[in-house]
């Protein structure tokens, strides 16, 4: 039988939790993304369209037609300028996102993931 002496002790080690190495949680991270874009929309009410070139889908008989910012403000740039705006600008975020929960070189699936071209695990 084991004395007390050898018994593993489930108190507190002096080991460095895992959690404390990471960089800001999801949760969080999700928080400040959403009141980064939140606070870009504010920009409208007083007098600057900065979210205007974001990309619209809608309804289509013409391929063409199919793509176009949100705003009339940038109704001169073509449907596929905004779809690359609005990639780049998430490909920024997420990168950004990336490197605040300090992931260890997976930065490099985040294109492909974007893309579309991930496996479904189904």
């Amino acid at each position: 039988m084991a004395s007390a002496m050898e018994m593993p002790r489930s108190g507190p080690s002096n080991a460095v939790a895992p959690a404390a190495q990471r960089g800001m949680s999801e949760d969080w991270l999700a928080v400040c993304i959403g009141l980064l874009v939140f606070t870009l929309s504010l920009g409208l009410l007083f007098g600057a369209d900065l979210l205007g070139w974001a990309v619209k889908t809608s309804v289509w008989m013409v391929p063409a037609k199919a793509l176009a910012p949100v705003s009339k403000n940038f109704s001169t740039w073509p449907g596929i300028t905004s779809l690359l705006a609005t990639f780049g600008f998430l490909l920024v975020i997420l990168v950004l996102g990336a490197r605040a929960m300090r992931t260890n070189g997976q930065l490099c699936l985040l294109v492909p993931w974007q893309l579309g071209l991930h496996r479904s695990h189904a």
